[in-house]
């Protein structure tokens, strides 16, 4: 309490002591104590008692009323006015989206995305009032005001709903002295899932100020699976953003738990709040200076927010005035032909992950627009998981042939040579180069490339960029969340048949079936190829391509059943086409006879690399035998 309130109660009680000896009126005296002497002092007294209480409320509300109003006009200024009132909530919705917005600050408190759950089944609250705070700050008359501190006053209803082919919007104003005012308006259009921001002052001289917007978003859990890079939120989370200067998609570190940092003075076109599978972003016309964004990520111990995410940007006051948006806000999915769309945000489509540059390639120039034109036959997204597996099957048939025309070669070529190659083993015994040497030979006889059977392994080769990029599409494809298949009920996390009452280290306490198909499928595969190439399949190798499908289904047990589901059908599909191929396309005793012709032929021209590698082993023989004389 400064003097001049010191003095100013001194006076009040004062004339207040005045008041009550000279001016105080005595209540007139009841029949009923008249003659009664004690009970009228009794009266008296309670009814002087209950009056100076009253007054001295009074004139402590009083007290109390101009200490806050000059509190007011000394952080507000003109806008004191505004710094008290009630506050009410008001609601803007299309067909995708409930945004709700307080008079408080007029500034977005929830945001639900209507056609979506979360893994619990609840309604997804993107943000809400207890996850998500904003403050906006700005220099007014020389005073720096948080404007979401000050009420704001709208005529609209209370609920706004967008119709079908159309745009709604809520303003709100805070009116100030002087004729100053700020007003807020939130545009919404139909089927969108962007809500323009537009902040206008009228009367205030913007001049050189600029609004600090700070974001702090603790984003909550929606997913099922919480830890595990590629499956689970947390280790998914981050802040995106785009530098306007060079042009950059950026990202912080998303799967460091250690805080992670950084500060721009270059400006930023937009950024994003992403998690795995969500996002909710921040565009600006014009950019963003000064820009400062952290993340942390909360103990284990902590399973309700996935990651704390905080924001900070500057924007010029003059960028925002006027009747074209300058902000804009997404809340939505992580779709990437949704994200593609979103106006004045470029690269804004790359919060959607989908690996290296070259499987980023696959993914989009040909997996992705196969599924989203599938998606126009069917909603049921197993039967568009198999429809992509047989066309990108189909598309991939000349190198399956290939590569199952060239083991069936060299099945017949070994049975038929295995003879002879036994008697070089025996010859030559520990003497490996010979024995290849000799070996070659026996191939050039055949009419036979000696790398007949690498040939047929690099079809396969071709087809594994593809495999991988599917490993990385979809484990984010929000497509697939939340849609059921046979028993599983959602194929972007694992299926699982049974909860095992313990943990198995990197397998889990669940059992997922698409998985162990999966396992079996890759089984059956390697042991019928093994019966392919018998000959060359020899010792420890034989016995380490059975463990290789073990350690996959340790690894991919966690893995989205979209994924598992996709290589048992790939794994089943290509069986079947092998089974085909060796029963209408590929004939051994065929292959035997064109064999037997090139034996009697004496074999055919060598090529230049032939010629040049038996060169190479004569050398490496020429060499060894040197060795051995030392």
């Amino acid at each position: 309490m400064d003097r001049n309130q010191a003095i100013g109660l001194s006076l009040i009680a004062v004339m207040f002591i005045i008041y009550t000896q000279f001016f105080f009126d005595e209540p007139k005296v009841d029949e009923t104590t008249e003659n009664n002497p004690g009970q009228t002092e009794q009266v008296i007294t309670e009814s002087n008692e209950q009056k100076a209480s009253e007054e001295v409320s009074v004139i402590e509300s009083e007290e109390s009323d101009s200490v806050k109003q000059a509190i007011a006009n000394s952080k507000y200024g003109a806008f004191a006015p505004s710094a008290n009132g009630n506050e009410d909530f008001f609601t803007l919705e299309n067909n995708l989206l409930e945004v709700k917005i307080s008079s408080k600050g007029a500034i977005i408190k929830s945001v639900r995305l209507k056609d979506r759950e979360t893994y619990l089944g609840e309604p997804l609250f993107l943000i809400d009032e207890n996850s998500s705070k904003q403050s906006l700050i700005t220099e007014i008359d020389g005073k720096t005001i948080d404007l979401t501190d000050l009420f704001f006053s709208s005529s609209s209803p209370k609920t706004v709903s967008v119709s079908e082919g159309s745009e709604s919007e809520i303003k709100f104003e805070s009116t100030g002295t002087s004729g100053k005012s700020i007003i807020v308006t939130y545009k919404l259009a139909h089927n969108q899932f962007t809500v323009d921001y537009d902040l206008d002052f009228k009367g205030v001289n913007t001049n050189g100020k600029s609004l600090v917007i700070s974001w702090d978003n603790h984003t909550k859990r929606l997913e099922k699976q919480l830890e595990g890079v590629r499956v689970g939120s947390r280790p998914e989370t981050t802040i995106n953003y785009f530098r306007s200067d060079n042009e950059e998609f950026k990202s912080l570190d998303a799967a460091s738990t250690d805080p992670q940092y950084d500060t721009l003075a270059t400006p930023v076109k937009w950024f994003s709040m992403s998690q795995k599978y969500f996002s909710a972003a921040l565009i600006a016309d014009k950019g963003f200076t000064n820009t400062q964004f952290k993340t942390i990520t909360p103990p284990e111990s902590d399973t309700t927010t996935v990651k704390e995410l905080y924001a900070k940007a500057s924007i010029p006051l003059s960028d925002l005035n006027g009747e074209n948006s300058s902000l804009k806000y997404y809340f939505g999915p992580n779709n990437y032909y949704v994200m593609e769309a979103v106006e004045g945000a470029p690269d804004f489509k790359e919060n959607v992950r989908f690996g290296w540059k070259i499987l980023a390639f696959i993914n989009k120039g040909l997996v992705l627009p196969i599924f989203h034109f599938l998606e126009r036959f069917t909603g049921n997204y197993g039967l568009i998981i198999f429809m992509l597996v047989l066309i990108i099957k189909l598309m991939l048939s000349p190198l399956t042939y290939k590569s199952y025309k060239s083991m069936a070669k060299m099945k017949v070529l070994n049975n038929l040579l295995k003879p002879e190659t036994d008697q070089l083993k025996e010859k030559y015994g520990d003497d490996q180069a010979k024995v290849q040497q000799e070996t070659m030979k026996l191939y050039q006889k055949m009419g036979v490339s000696p790398f007949a059977a690498m040939s047929g392994c690099i079809p396969m080769l071709l087809q594994m960029p593809i495999l991988f990029a599917l490993f990385n599409f979809f484990p984010y494809s929000v497509e697939l969340r939340g849609e059921s298949f046979l028993w599983a009920n959602d194929l972007s996390t694992y299926d699982s048949i049974a909860t095992l009452p313990f943990n198995i280290p990197f397998y889990g306490n669940h059992v997922s079936l698409f998985t162990l198909l999966m396992t079996l499928s890759t089984i059956l595969m390697t042991y019928t190829n093994s019966q392919m190439n018998s000959a060359q399949m020899q010792g420890p190798m034989k016995t380490i391509q059975y463990f290789t499908p073990v350690i996959i289904m340790f690894v991919l047990n966690s893995f989205p059943a979209g994924l598992t589901y996709y290589y048992f059908l790939s794994n089943t599909i290509t069986f079947g086409q092998q089974t085909l191929i060796k029963k209408f396309m590929i004939n051994e005793e065929k292959i035997e006879q064109q064999i037997e012709e090139n034996r009697k032929l004496k074999g055919g021209k060598k090529s230049k690399f032939q010629s040049k590698l038996e060169e190479a082993m004569k050398a490496q023989e020429a060499k060894a035998k040197k060795t051995k004389k030392k």
